[in-house]
Parts: structure tokens; C-alpha cells; sequence
């Protein structure tokens, strides 16, 4: 089954014009910011268990522009355990297609004007489960395109 679904993902069109950089942080045991003339880093301290926010990327694909994305965290303040990622168009009278990427090569899922995902905290890391196959997710994209390219 995973070997199916790797196929059909590689099989998917792939539009990697250019990919963005994230820089990365570590956190650290008490929460720090570092300054120095060439790096700012920012690290926050999540409980164990717990995922802090998802990372949103605005889309590197030049022809799939951005849609409204709107993320719903589940668990305590401090702790999210659970998220419910929405992606829909900004005029519905338009008929365009939203849809969700992971980690910038994985199409999550899409349908016509709004689409919901949702990911679990598990160890510290977001997962995607769909249809009994899971991914660590670390970024997120919210894109728009017209039904006729789906991306």
C-alpha cells in the first residue's frame, strides 16, 4: 500500500521552481534568544509530548497563488496536541480549487473552495495519517488553482 501511494506521488506533476530555505532552531532548556551580527535565532520551550505551531510556508510554486490558510490547535494552552489546517479560496464565486502540500512535495489533500486537514502531535512532531499511512509533517502550504490544473 505505502509503495502505491509513493508511486502515485511520484507520478503527480511536480513544479519545484524554487524552494525556500527555513532556517532552522533548537530548542534550548530554557528558552533563549541569540543575537550576533549575521544570525538571530529565537528557540521557545515546548513541553514534552506537545508541538508548538505548525510552519506555514507561502507557496514557491509561481503558479499556485496562496489561499487563506486558518489553523485550529486542540490541547491545553501550551501544549497543542491537535490541529485542524483549513485552506480555502478568498472569492468561493470563483470555483478554484484549494489544496494542501506537506513539506513542500507532499499533496496532503484539495477540493473545490475549502479543504481541512488534520495532523496529531505525536513525540513532538506533527503527523498526517490518511488511509492507515503516516508522515511527519514540518511545513504546510495553502494553495489555490483552477480546477482544470489541479495541482
Amino acid at each position: 500500500m505505502i509503495i502505491v501511494f509513493l508511486l502515485i506521488l511520484r507520478m503527480m506533476p511536480s513544479t519545484h521552481a524554487c524552494l525556500q530555505t527555513i532556517p532552522s532552531t533548537t530548542p534550548s532548556p530554557t528558552g533563549s534568544t541569540t543575537t550576533d551580527p549575521t544570525v538571530t535565532t529565537t528557540t521557545t520551550v515546548v513541553p514534552t509530548g506537545c508541538c508548538g505551531e505548525v510552519i506555514y510556508l507561502p507557496t514557491p510554486r509561481p503558479n499556485l497563488p496562496d489561499g487563506q490558510y486558518v489553523p485550529v490547535y486542540s490541547g491545553t494552552p501550551g501544549c497543542n496536541t491537535g490541529v485542524a489546517i483549513t485552506c480555502s479560496s478568498f472569492d468561493t464565486t470563483l470555483d478554484l480549487r484549494a489544496g494542501i502540500f506537506g513539506n513542500q512535495i507532499y499533496y496532503l489533500n484539495g477540493d473545490v473552495d475549502t479543504v481541512t486537514v488534520e495532523f496529531t502531535c505525536q513525540n513532538g512532531e506533527w503527523i498526517y495519517t490518511d488511509q492507515g499511512q503516516s508522515i511527519a509533517i514540518d511545513t504546510v502550504e495553502c494553495v489555490l488553482t483552477n480546477l482544470a490544473t489541479e495541482p
